[in-house]
């Protein structure tokens, strides 16, 4: 029986590796927590405020109106056992990763929490990545599963 849910709104696409490998963390949870990721298209615009802009109003419609969780570096850093007790808190949960040139202003007004991976730039792919890692360690972390071994 799954007991938490999260659905994640990314741009852009991942490449056939990582896309792999993230459908196999995925199906690893599928019995604590149902991890959905919705991709959203690159913005082609010239510049990078104006593809920031487009893939924000972008994100915004596919959220919708529900509280969501933005990843970015500025954001609250987190240790997988935080993470987990968010998502004990509350157990269905929507975060947005911004594209490549980042998270436009509006991201970060609309946002309901925004949460740090690390301090360092991560490319958005890679986020997207260890979100979905995070997500299933705290899981674990609450259902005892022995995937997360603690430090």
């Amino acid at each position: 029986r799954i007991r938490y849910r999260v659905l994640i709104f990314a741009v852009g696409a991942l490449d056939p590796a990582l896309a792999a490998w993230e459908e196999a963390m995925r199906r690893k949870a599928r019995a604590m927590i149902a991890i959905e990721v919705r991709e959203l298209a690159l913005s082609r615009a010239k510049t990078p405020q104006a593809r920031m802009r487009e893939e924000a109003k972008r994100l915004l419609a596919a959220l919708g109106n529900a509280p969501f969780v933005l990843l970015d570096r500025r954001g609250e850093m987190l240790s997988s056992e935080d993470w987990a007790k968010k998502l004990g808190a509350r157990k269905s949960w929507r975060m947005a990763i911004a594209g490549p040139d980042g998270a436009d202003p509006e991201l970060f007004a609309r946002a309901a929490e925004v949460w740090s991976l690390s301090r360092l730039t991560l490319p958005h792919r890679l986020a997207r990545l260890i979100a979905v890692e995070q997500w299933f360690r705290a899981a674990a972390i609450l259902c005892g599963h022995p995937y997360h071994r603690g430090a």
